[in-house]
C-alpha cells in the first residue's frame, strides 16, 4: 500500500513510501525533506548527517527502502502512522539540552527554523513546527548563569524554551536560523555570586540506605549530578558552592569535600542514587543494594540485529548469527543458575531497537544485556572489546563496570574500555535508550571485530562464548549480592 509522507505536518513527495506488513518503508530521499544529508556506506548501511556532525546510522532493507522506525531510533524524531489516511508523519523533537564550558547546546532530531532573543532576564528560543515532548520536563541545565528552564506553546505549531538567567542581563534583538544543533555562548551573560551550602548532614536509614542532606537555606535547589567509578561516587553541584569543611562518616559511607563544587562519597556497597527536594533542603539518597536471590532476578538478553538486518558482514559471517549464538550461551548459563531469562529473539527475527527495549520493560527485567560484534573499514585494522552503558544512568554504569572488569580478565583482545553511549550519539544508543524508558539498566557489549581474523576466531569459538556467559553470570551475582550488616545505630 502506497503511503503519503508528512514532515512536521507538511506534505512532502518521496520517491517511495509503502506499507509492508506492520512496517512503513520509505526511500532514502526522505532525509532531504528532513534537512539532513546522508551517505551510503555499502552493504545497505546509510550514515545520517546533521548540519555539523553524524546523527546516526540506519540500514536499508533488501528492497532499498528504510523502516521509518529505524529513522526514528537514529534521529530521535517521532513517527505518527495514520492508517486511515495512509500517511506517515515525521515530527521533530528536542533530543537533548546541556551546557558544557559555558556553551549552551540544544540538539534537535533534524534542522528546524527558530528565533532566539533575550528579554527581561530570560533567554528565549521559539521553534517552528517542533513537538513539545512529554519528556521535555526532564531536561535540566547545569550552569552558574541559569536558574531554570521552562517550556511552553506560545502559538500553534510553535514550541518555546525559556532559560531564566541569574542577574541583570540586557535585552537583545531577535535572529533567525535553521540548524539541528544549536550552540549559544553563555559567557556574554557574565556570572552572579554563587549561593553557599555551609551545612551537610548524613542520616542512616533502617533499610541500609543513607541520606546525604544539603542544607540550602533560602537558595533555590542546587543542580546535582552523580557519577560512579570503582565504588566511589562523585557528587557535583553546578549552581552553588560548598563552604562546608570536614569529613562525615556513618553507615559505611565516607563523605568528603573535594573542592567548592564536588563531594566524594566512598562505599563499595552503594547500588544507586536518587535525588529529591525537601522544603529548603536537597536530599541525595545512596541506595543499599537490591538484595535478591538469583531465582528472583529477571534478565533480558538481546541478540543484536536479526532477520533482514544482518549487522556487520565479513564473507559468509553475519553479525546477527554470531550475536544469537552468544546470546543463547549467556541465556543457558544464567538459567542453569536459576535466573529468569528472556531473549528478545531466539531465531532470525527482525526487531526494531524500540521493540527490544519495550520487551525488556514488559518482562519486568532487572537488567538488559545487548550483544554485538564490531566492524570497521579494512581487514584486521580494528580489534578489541568494549562495553557501553546508557548516558549517566548510574545503575547501568554500575553493572557495566562489574561486567567489563570480568570481561577483560584473561581476554587476549585489546581492552577498548567501558564508555557512556553518548560517546557514539548524543542521545545514546537506541536499544539502551528504549530500555531506559522503563528504568531497566542495560549495557551493550561489543564482543570483538568480525572483520579481524584474530577477533573472529574467538567470536566463532564455543569457549569464548562460554567465557562471555560466565562473565555475565559473575557480574549479575555481584550486582545483587547482599550488603554486610548495616552500621545503623538507633
Amino acid at each position: 500500500m502506497k503511503y503519503n509522507v508528512k514532515v512536521d505536518g507538511k506534505a512532502v513527495t518521496c520517491a517511495m513510501a509503502v506499507k509492508h506488513g506492520k512496517d512503513i518503508l520509505v526511500s532514502p530521499d526522505i532525509f532531504n525533506h528532513l534537512g539532513l544529508d546522508y551517505e551510503q556506506m555499502g552493504q545497505g548501511n546509510i550514515r545520517i548527517m546533521g548540519t555539523e556532525s553524524v546523527i546516526g546510522c540506519v540500514k536499508m532493507m533488501d528492497v532499498y527502502l528504510i523502516n521509518v522506525n529505524d529513522i526514528a531510533d537514529a534521529t530521535g524524531c517521532d513517527i505518527i502512522d495514520t492508517s486511515v489516511s495512509s500517511s506517515v508523519s515525521f515530527v521533530n523533537k528536542i533530543r537533548n539540552i546541556e551546557i558544557a564550558d559555558d556553551l549552551l547546546e540544544i540538539d534537535l532530531a533534524f534542522p528546524c527554523l527558530y528565533t532566539v532573543f533575550v528579554y527581561d532576564n530570560r533567554l528565549i528560543f521559539d521553534f517552528e513546527d517542533l513537538k513539545k515532548s512529554a519528556d521535555l520536563s526532564d531536561h535540566t541545565v547545569d550552569n552558574t548563569r541559569i536558574s531554570g528552564v521552562r517550556f511552553g506553546i506560545p502559538a500553534a505549531n510553535k514550541t518555546r524554551v525559556v532559560f531564566d538567567l541569574l542577574g541583570k542581563v540586557p535585552n537583545s534583538a531577535r535572529y533567525h536560523r535553521k540548524e539541528n544543533i544549536i550552540r549559544y555562548d553563555m559567557k556574554v551573560f557574565g556570572t552572579s555570586a554563587l549561593p553557599e551550602i555551609s551545612k551537610i548532614e548524613l542520616h542512616p536509614k533502617y533499610d541500609g540506605s543513607s541520606e546525604l542532606v544539603l542544607k540550602n537555606g533560602a537558595f533555590t535547589n542546587p543542580v546535582v549530578s552523580c557519577d560512579i567509578h570503582k565504588g566511589q561516587y562523585t557528587v557535583t553541584l553546578k549552581n552553588c558552592k560548598i563552604t562546608y569543611k570536614g569529613v562525615i562518616e556513618d553507615n559505611g559511607l565516607r563523605v568528603s569535600v573535594l573542592n567548592s563544587q564536588t563531594l566524594l562519597v566512598g562505599s563499595e556497597y552503594i547500588r544507586g542514587v536518587e535525588v529529591r527536594s525537601e522544603s529548603k533542603d536537597t536530599v541525595i539518597v545512596f541506595c543499599a543494594p537490591l538484595v535478591k536471590k538469583l531465582s528472583e532476578v529477571t534478565v533480558t538478553i538481546d541478540a543484536g540485529h536479526g532477520g533482514t538486518d544482518k549487522g556487520a558482514i565479513y564473507g559468509s559471517f553475519f553479525e546477527k548469527d554470531l550475536n544469537l549464538l552468544a546470546a543463547g550461551e549467556v541465556a543457558r548459563t544464567l538459567a542453569e543458575h536459576g535466573v529468569k531469562v528472556h531473549m528478545t529473539r531466539s531465531d532470525d527475527a527482525t526487531l526494531s531497537l524500540k521493540d527490544r527495549g519495550a520487551f525488556a520493560i514488559k518482562k519486568d527485567s532487572d537488567l538488559m544485556i545487548s550483544l554485538h560484534c564490531n566492524s570497521c573499514k579494512g581487514t584486521d585494522t580494528g580489534t578489541g572489546i568494549e562495553t557501553y552503558y546508557h548516558k549517566d544512568f548510574t545503575l547501568s554504569k554500575y553493572f557495566g563496570e562489574l561486567f567489563h572488569s570480568e570481561f577483560v580478565k584473561g581476554n587476549t583482545l585489546l581492552n577498548r574500555k567501558l564508555h557512556s553511549d553518548t560517546a557514539l550519539y548524543s542521545s545514546g544508543l537506541g536499544v539502551l535508550r528504549a530500555a531506559n524508558e522503563g528504568d531497566v539498566p542495560g549495557i551493550l557489549v561489543e564482543m570483538g571485530f568480525i572483520n579481524n581474523s584474530r577477533d573472529r576466531a574467538l567470536l566463532t569459538s564455543p569457549e569464548y562464548r562460554r567465557k562471555i556467559a560466565e562473565d555475565v553470570l559473575t557480574a549479575v551475582k555481584k550486582y545483587f549480592e547482599a550488603r554486610p550488616t548495616s552500621h545503623f545505630r538507633e
